[in-house]
Order: C-alpha cells, then sequence, then structure tokens
C-alpha cells in the first residue's frame, strides 16, 4: 500500500499513542516526568504545536480534506478529548480567571474564529 499525506498523519498519531500507552503501562513516571520537562515553557510548547498543527492543516488541504471535514472530525476528537479530561476540569477551572481568560487565549481565539468563519463560507456560500 502506497501512503498519502493522511495515511503518514495517521500514522504518526497510531505510532505516538502506542509509544505513550506503553510507557503508561510500563513506566507510568517516565512519560510524566517527559510531560512536565515539555510543559516548563508553555509558550514554546503552543508555538511548536502551532507550527504543527499548521503543518498538518497544509497537509490535509492538500490531499483534499476539506475544512467541513476536518472540522467534523475536531467535534469527534474534542468530545474524546473531552472523556478523559472531565474528571480534571473543576480543578481546571478554578485556576482559570474568566475576566481575563479572553486576553491570555486572544490569539488561540482568533485562530479558532478563522477556521471557524472558513467553515461557514464553504458551508453557506
Amino acid at each position: 500500500m502506497a501512503f498519502g499525506a493522511i495515511e503518514i498523519l495517521a500514522l504518526i498519531l497510531i505510532v505516538l499513542s502506542v509509544v505513550k500507552m506503553l510507557t503508561l503501562l510500563v513506566k507510568p513516571q517516565s512519560w510524566f516526568n517527559f510531560t512536565k520537562k515539555m510543559m516548563i515553557k508553555p509558550k514554546v510548547l503552543s508555538g511548536v504545536s502551532l507550527v504543527l498543527a499548521a503543518v498538518v492543516l497544509y497537509f490535509l488541504v492538500t490531499a483534499g480534506v476539506g475544512i467541513v471535514q476536518i472540522l467534523a472530525v475536531m467535534l469527534f476528537m474534542a468530545l474524546f478529548i473531552l472523556v478523559g479530561l472531565a474528571q480534571y476540569i473543576p480543578a481546571m477551572l478554578k485556576k482559570i480567571n474568566p475576566k481575563t481568560a479572553m486576553k491570555e487565549q486572544w490569539f488561540y481565539a482568533l485562530l479558532w474564529l478563522a477556521l471557524l468563519v472558513w467553515g461557514v463560507v464553504v458551508l453557506f456560500f
């Protein structure tokens, strides 16, 4: 089977997920140590994640996946991630200041808005 961009992206997710799960089963503390190291500089992590997200979006769009399909999959993933995070949300909400949340997340919110507008344009225009 010849692998295209979508298959390669799926394989990357599969390999990283299996490595994470096996590490959590065999040596969970090493996974948490790795995670802590990644979280030391949240702005760097956000920047790297943004660049990787842009690269993945580019490959998906050039492979013929439309923004509407991408948004639908994002809904699935958001709900799926919520299953695992639901128990931690009350503690997370205690750390968020509602008065400054949008000021702190303006760039992220702007990117979301751009994706949503793109989806609306494709759906209705």
